[in-house]
């Protein structure tokens, strides 16, 4: 049996609102129980799903989820050592302080002779052992797309928007890049295509600073992580944002809780592009200022959207993600594209990306049209894959559950 504990109210109406169960796909089978778990309920996993406003709940030593406990709750986790108490948000990869974890999780073991396993699960593939005597771990596994897709579309619904696209080549431009917030590899990035790819030849978009950051800030940040890059220059453009190429649509690539739009390619951008050359949410490599991103992979919508849109890509994301996306069983580009930059620590990748960003300039339309065409098998098996992954090849949250029962 599966148990839910919500935080609060306001955790139980945003979840319910969110449909949490369709984007689990939890099976028949499984009992969903929402009241707080009493005396006599057996429960494998008690379930606490999170959102993002609730990560102070693990970052205040005074009040935090554990604190918040009822003693008929501590009472019913001493008698059920065996229930793991799983914490869940599915939407973004979380830093946590472990170190108020800790402490907590061992005052419950000393006052209440508590000794059940805590995961914390996210949608990195990345999993970690935090503290093996207090059982508490990271297990990643979980897919974003299955979280979103699934919640947003029917498979039905989602192949109709598969008609907005073909792999006749008609476009006119070589290269799109939709850029969200801030990241300074994205300013980066965003400074080698503008360098090297003619406005005519170019959609680009780039939100950039947000409610967490301004300039002053970003360019402290930028100075420290990469300080070889010129960053008067990122600086500059940085400065301009939000801007897009893309009259229609001034504000691309950003997230509107509830609106699919993030999750579909623009059919008048991707079907006259050749390639999506984009940054993954995950994107700064060993120079992540947040320690715990600067390992594991993380597959958004960023992704997926050329996929769907038949068109090859180009991803400066954590190292090795091309292998993580052909572990899943997509195929890349690598007969037609340097994807050396993969395997590359940040300063190697960056150098091979413009260099295939040089390259793809290079070429006539003409030239990458007749590529297109010869990506033309790699890019309907991936769409087809992606289809498979997000309603037929099962929940890799339930697969991840049965796991830890």
């Amino acid at each position: 049996m599966i148990t839910y504990w919500y935080l609060s109210a306001e955790e139980k109406e945003y979840w319910e609102s969110y449909g949490l169960n369709k984007r689990l796909d939890l099976s028949d089978n499984v009992h969903i129980v929402r009241e707080h778990p009493l005396v006599g309920w057996h429960s494998n996993v008690v379930l606490v799903p999170i959102i993002n406003t609730h990560r102070e709940l693990f970052a205040n030593r005074e009040d935090n989820f554990f604190t918040r406990l009822t003693t008929k709750q501590k009472y019913w986790l001493r008698a059920n050592p065996e229930a793991t108490i799983t914490f869940i948000d599915g939407l973004e990869v979380k830093e946590y302080d472990f170190d108020i974890i800790i402490e907590n999780v061992r005052k419950l073991r000393e006052d209440f002779k508590m000794r059940n396993r805590f995961v914390f699960l996210n949608n990195s593939n990345h999993g970690t052992v935090v503290d093996k005597e207090l059982k508490i771990e990271i297990i990643g596994g979980l897919l974003y797309p299955q979280f979103t897709y699934r919640k947003e579309f029917t498979r039905r619904e989602l192949k109709t928007y598969f008609l907005d696209f073909s792999t006749t080549p008609t476009f006119t431009k070589k290269v799109v890049s939709m850029n969200g917030r801030f990241r300074p590899s994205r300013s980066i990035l965003i400074d080698k295509i503008q360098k090297h790819i003619p406005k005519k030849d170019l959609y680009l978009s780039y939100h950039g600073l947000d409610s967490n950051w301004d300039m002053d800030n970003a360019e402290e940040l930028m100075s420290s992580v990469y300080p070889s890059f010129n960053i008067p220059e990122l600086m500059s453009t940085l400065s301009k944002t939000p801007f897009s190429t893309y009259d229609k649509d001034k504000s691309v690539n950003l997230y509107k809780p509830n609106n699919k739009q993030i999750f579909i390619p623009e059919p008048e951008i991707y079907n006259d592009i050749f390639i999506d050359i984009m940054t993954e949410t995950l994107c700064e490599r060993e120079n992540d200022w947040r320690e715990s991103y600067r390992e594991g992979q993380f597959f958004t919508e960023k992704t997926t959207k050329p996929i769907i849109a038949l068109k090859p890509f180009m991803v400066l994301a954590s190292k090795g993600y091309l292998e993580y996306l052909k572990d899943l069983g997509f195929k890349t580009f690598d007969n037609w594209i340097d994807e050396g930059y993969d395997k590359k620590d940040y300063s190697g990748a960056i150098e091979i990306i413009e260099d295939n960003i040089k390259y793809i300039n290079s070429l006539p339309i003409e030239n990458l049209h007749k590529l297109y065409k010869e990506m033309e098998p790699i890019l309907l098996h991936n769409r087809k894959k992606l289809l498979n992954l997000l309603f037929n090849d099962g929940s890799s949250f339930n697969k991840i559950i049965k796991e830890i029962c």
